[in-house]
């Protein structure tokens, strides 16, 4: 992944570490909600989830208006319009960003895995699933894989 220049995030914490960070910072929270298990004992990611459950910190009104804020934020970033000659697909208004802001506080609200599972619990509806999901692949390609931003690392000329 490195060889091709994506930036990948971690970090080695504990979990006292990880509910320390998260009660502190809503992108650590959301980061870590977003976390999954490569390897390892499931018994120590599942006490992670309890420990940043919404019970215990960034109950879902809470973590919502924190988000809602940061989105106000970064759509003022892009002048609140996604009409720009080239877009951050990523973080525009309507982009990747706003997409996964939907997953984000239903997962703290409802605890869904999925968008179907939006669906399930009435924050959504089947039409505005068929049309946001075929979106939310197009965001991800664009956003994560533009052919014209790869640039392949520069080596030092052979001796």
């Amino acid at each position: 992944m490195w060889d091709i220049g994506l930036e990948i995030g971690h970090s080695v914490r504990s979990l006292s570490d990880c509910e320390r960070e998260a009660e502190a910072d809503v992108t650590v929270i959301t980061n870590l909600l977003e976390s999954r298990l490569i390897a390892g004992p499931e018994s120590l990611r599942e006490a992670m989830r309890e420990r940043l459950s919404a019970e215990h910190i960034w109950p879902a009104d809470r973590f919502f208006e924190a988000k809602w804020q940061e989105q106000i934020a970064r759509h003022y970033r892009y002048n609140n319009s996604e009409y720009h000659l080239e877009p951050n697909l990523k973080s525009s208004p309507g982009g990747l960003r706003d997409i996964q802001m939907i997953g984000w506080v239903a997962k703290r609200h409802f605890g869904t895995e999925h968008y179907t599972d939006i669906v399930a619990n009435g924050f959504m509806n089947d039409a505005e699933l068929r049309i946001l999901e075929p979106g939310a692949g197009l965001l991800v390609a664009g956003a994560l894989c533009p052919a014209h931003d790869y640039r392949p690392r520069r080596r030092p000329p052979a001796v």
